[in-house]
Parts: C-alpha cells; sequence; structure tokens
C-alpha cells in the first residue's frame, strides 16, 4: 500500500534537488533506500546526512502547482495510463500546451511517476 502512497527514492532525490524541503510522513535511509512511515530520525539510530524526506505523490504534484505552476494529471488511453504536465490555467490551450509520456504505462503511478520526472526535470536544480 505504501509504493502507492509514497513517491519512489529516485523521484524523492529528483525533488530534493529541485528544492523540494516540506515536511513529509516517512523518509528513505539512503544508505539501504528503505522507506519509513516516520519523521524521526533519532528511533531508527540514522543520521541525518542519511536521509532523504519520502514524499506522497499528492505532496510532489500540489508542489509542483503551487510553486512552478506546473499542473500533473494521468488520463486513460486504452492501451494505459499516459501521464501529462501542464504550466497553463487557460481552458483555451489546456489540450494543446499538455506534455504527454510518450508511452502508455500499465499502471497509474507509473505514468503519474513519469509525468512528475518530467515536470521536475524542467526546474533549475537548487544545489
Amino acid at each position: 500500500m505504501t509504493n502507492k502512497l509514497f513517491c519512489p527514492y529516485e523521484l524523492s532525490l529528483l525533488a530534493k534537488d529541485k528544492g523540494f524541503n516540506e515536511p513529509c510522513f516517512g523518509f528513505y535511509y539512503t544508505k539501504d533506500k528503505e522507506l519509513y512511515l516516520d519523521d524521526d530520525d533519532d528511533e531508527h539510530g540514522k543520521a541525518w546526512e542519511d536521509i532523504l524526506k519520502a514524499p506522497l505523490y499528492s505532496q510532489i504534484t500540489d508542489w509542483l502547482r503551487e510553486e512552478h505552476k506546473l499542473h500533473i494529471g494521468v488520463d486513460s488511453m486504452g492501451l494505459g495510463y499516459v501521464g501529462y504536465h501542464n504550466n497553463t490555467h487557460d481552458p483555451e490551450t489546456w489540450n494543446k500546451d499538455k506534455r504527454w509520456n510518450t508511452e502508455p504505462m500499465k499502471t497509474y503511478n507509473e505514468a503519474l511517476t513519469k509525468a512528475l520526472e518530467s515536470a521536475l526535470n524542467l526546474i533549475p536544480d537548487k544545489k
């Protein structure tokens, strides 16, 4: 169940590189990339430098919309799910401005992950 709620490790790392630093309900221990459903690293005896925040998919989607004006969506396309991102509120250009992933994915979360990766890659690194 948690793999459908929390962003995978690689997506969480990309979000961090792009400036995401919101409170999260979970974290990854970077040495083994395991997900922990707790934001208190002391309880697990892990050093802060070995911790990567594990955001919920909804947190990254909201952050992209609110901070970077990038809207994320997933549509069913018959052969699977296709994710997209868009940076407009204008209904006249909404469909024209969608940036679709090129291939259908088997699951909703796979398509969502691809759309989020694509949108995050539009943002310069914050390192």
